[in-house]
């Protein structure tokens, strides 16, 4: 009899074990594969870079990760001639952990499965083999597994095989990598370490056509023997007394000690292939890790690509998951958006790989021993910096954007973690129970004042951000008397300030000083991401006041701006311009990574012009230019907003593709084939909308389409923003959020239909429409 879920994720590596952890807390039923009894096999990669020790901390598991026995290396080397030059120096990286961390992979899989489980809609299956695929109805419907139960199937909504470079599901579905270059063997071996043995961290060791890297490990070094395809059928024809010769002279410090490498047993090959899928998926498939792409060891990047790809798996088809679980159709074509985010990032760090293996690796083992890349990094201090950020972050970083939204009573205890209790999510939400935002095990009268004091945050948070503390505290932690003086702030109440500070997570406090969290990170100033204007900007005036005005508005059906500021908001903005500024400021920093992906999603190769309606700035219009060389855009807004958007598409190197527009779009709109409104439907009653839309539709060229970027209403009881973010268009401006039907009404009374909708990483949707 089969089983049934929503994900079933074959392999339990890194890839598999962290996308299982992100689905099962966002509320996705998740079975995970792993064939093995535990985790525990030698020379697997233990490599965690600064770009995934970000997704830990993400994730609520940093602490627990640094409790694990691991050390940390902040440098690679080589050494040449008998001296050593640092390729990389993650020192000089601006990010919160600044260093390699090494750890053993099953204690970072140990850890990753045990977070898993807190989750009631998790389910990791050890000792359990995928033998293929199930198909059904033209596309996969799960796997054939052999587990201590025997065979049987498992049945999804989808398969994911994150099961290595040798993936069975792979080779089952008929799926054929590329191999990127030649094959490069390496050997893996120990060695013991000693308290007088340098202090290297990370170091590879050139000379006379052979190649010895050396990790260590505190208690022993981990070896590598890099070599051609065939290296260690060499080695056993050569004998292990010329490659414990080869090593002594190579790796002098370890001489006394090379007659610990006593058999062929000893040494563990493995072949460093490089190879990648041309496609990654099929309907019900989906390959990542490994098995879409094999790394070799080079630089280490495996097990951070596995993970980035895991993360951005999650973020993409999280929310279509949690449809497809509450019985709606799952959008397969959401797979190939996954390879798309991915694919640049996986080719430039093969090539990267490959580049290594043929100017440095190739050369030492051709017999000179003096391949001259490792002199660039000498010379050129902005090479060692830019080596230290791909190795570290990678081409792509990818951050945690799922929410957390299923957990157990215990989970809960937990710091950093408040979620909701439910069991399987299928099984009926809101259907009783506590509230969405209820803290499990708390009392109702505690949560209550949670909720009643959740201004008090507000003002916190306000202050904080125009006192600039994420900026103060971004590079060293600092006494309350020295950021007083920084802040020009009394010491008494900077003080206090901090004390709230430190109890909300945002600072944390050790030994007389401060430091900054990730979460106070999110308001630094001017970095990709920040929420530092949008923190002012609600605590300002223009939403301070009318949000004060609240219960009038509920009352009276529209919102109370006029009350509270004498004018509507728009108005208001007009006449005090510096709060406009931060307004509008605070708009391109929630947009700014959507707009991106924005750009990536729209397919404009029939497009011939491309109008961003009310498109202020021009940053969504920008992300289409950049993405299709050939397309031609037009920015239209208010004739005020021109001097920013055309100062825009020049620093964007686009004003030859990029022209403004100046009027209103309930007159007019200018001709095009693609016409955009992002975040601005929700501005405007319904009336409005329509005028908008059917401007749109008067001034669309034959085959054209309007894409509407907004955040549609789901389901009464479904968890999100857009719900408070109505209520926020209620308070202040004279809009509203709408569900899907609601969209659709507008549209035709316009004169359009619905086509499609496209999800994306956020609560925002691209709803895509074409002339009745």
């Amino acid at each position: 009899m089969a089983e049934t879920t929503t994900v079933c994720i074959v392999g339990g590596g890194p890839a598999g074990a962290v996308l299982g952890l992100l689905l099962a807390r966002s509320g996705v039923d998740v079975v995970v594969l792993e064939k093995h009894a535990d985790f525990h096999r030698d020379f697997r990669g233990d490599t965690v870079h600064p770009a995934t020790l970000q997704i830990l901390d993400e994730l609520g598991l940093i602490d627990r990760f640094h409790a694990l026995p691991h050390q940390k290396v902040s440098t690679i080397g080589v050494v040449q001639d008998g001296k050593r030059i640092d390729i990389a120096d993650f020192r000089r990286l601006r990010v919160r952990y600044p260093y390699m961390a090494f750890v053993p992979q099953w204690d970072f899989l140990d850890l990753i499965t045990a977070e898993a489980k807190r989750y009631p809609g998790f389910r990791l299956l050890m000792k359990t083999e995928a033998l293929g695929v199930v198909r059904e109805n033209g596309r996969v419907a799960g796997v054939r597994v052999r587990g201590p139960e025997g065979e049987r199937e498992i049945r999804c909504t989808l398969v994911v095989a994150a099961d290595g470079r040798h993936s069975v599901i792979r080779q089952d579905a008929g799926f054929t990598p590329t191999l990127i270059g030649r094959s490069l063997d390496v050997i893996f071996f120990r060695i013991s370490r000693r308290d007088t043995d340098p202090d290297e961290g990370i170091c590879v060791r050139i000379g006379n056509g052979k190649i010895f890297g050396a990790t260590d490990r505190r208690t022993y070094w981990q070896m590598s023997y890099e070599t051609s395809t065939g290296g260690m059928d060499r080695v056993r024809r050569e004998g292990l007394d010329r490659f414990r010769a080869d090593l002594a002279e190579l790796v002098p410090f370890l001489a006394d000690r090379v007659h610990e490498v006593s058999s062929v047993d000893q040494l563990s090959p493995l072949e460093a292939r490089i190879d990648r899928l041309e496609r990654w998926h099929e309907p019900g498939l989906l390959f990542i890790g490994d098995a879409a792409h094999a790394m070799s060891p080079v630089a280490g990047f495996g097990v951070n690509l596995a993970v980035q790809d895991a993360v951005a798996t999650a973020n993409i088809l999280t929310a279509a998951l949690l449809r497809a679980q509450d019985g709606g159709p799952f959008d397969h074509e959401l797979l190939a958006r996954v390879r798309k985010r991915r694919k640049r990032a996986v080719a430039l760090s093969q090539g990267l790989q490959r580049a290594t293996q043929r100017f440095g690796i190739d050369e030492a083992l051709g017999g000179s021993g003096q391949p001259p890349a490792p002199k660039v990094f000498e010379k050129l201090g902005v090479a060692q910096w830019l080596m230290s950020r791909v190795i570290g972050l990678g081409f792509r970083p990818e951050h945690v954007r799922t929410p957390e939204q299923v957990s157990t009573p215990e989970h809960a205890s937990t710091p950093n973690h408040v979620s909701t209790p439910r069991t399987r999510r299928h099984s009926g939400r809101g259907a009783g129970g506590d509230p969405p935002m209820t803290a499990p095990g708390m009392p109702p009268q505690a949560r209550m004042m949670q909720m009643i004091t959740g201004y008090w945050i507000t003002q916190i948070v306000h202050a904080v951000a125009d006192l600039k503390l994420a900026d103060h505290l971004a590079d060293a932690p600092l006494t309350a008397e020295e950021i007083a003086a920084l802040t020009d702030v009394d010491v008494d109440t900077t003080t206090r300030l901090l004390r709230a500070c430190a109890a909300q997570g945002l600072v944390a406090y050790a030994d007389g000083r401060f430091a900054g969290t990730p979460l106070l990170a999110t308001l630094t100033e001017g970095t990709p991401g920040s929420l530092r204007d949008i923190a002012i900007v609600h605590g300002s005036p223009g939403h301070w006041l009318s949000w004060g005005r609240f219960p009038d508005a509920v009352r009276a059906g529209e919102p109370q701006t006029g009350a509270a500021l004498g004018s509507d908001i728009w108005t208001y903005f007009q006449a005090n311009p510096l709060e406009w500024e931060r307004f509008s400021s605070s708009m391109t920093e929630l947009t700014d990574g959507l707009s991106r992906e924005i750009g990536e999603l729209l397919d404009t190769t029939a497009v011939t012009t491309a109008v961003d309606v009310g498109g202020a700035n021009g940053a969504l219009l920008h992300s289409l230019l950049r993405a299709n060389p050939r397309l031609r855009g037009v920015v239209f807004d208010l004739p005020t907003v021109e001097p920013t958007a055309v100062a825009e598409a020049e620093k964007a190197g686009l004003r030859d593709r990029c022209t403004f527009a100046g009027g209103s779009f309930f007159d007019s709109v200018p001709e095009g084939d693609l016409f955009l409104l992002k975040a601005v439907m929700h501005n405007w009653d319904d009336e409005s909308c329509v005028k908008i839309l059917a401007n749109c539709r008067k001034a669309l060229r034959p085959g054209g389409r309007v894409v509407i970027v907004e955040m549609p209403l789901g389901p009464i009881g479904e968890p999100g923003f857009a719900p408070l973010l109505d209520l926020g268009m209620l308070a202040v401006n004279a809009g509203r959020e709408r569900d899907l039907d609601h969209y659709d009404a507008l549209l035709r009374k316009s004169g359009l239909r619905r086509t499609e909708v496209t999800p994306t990483s956020s609560p925002q949707s691209l709803i895509h429409a074409v002339a009745e």
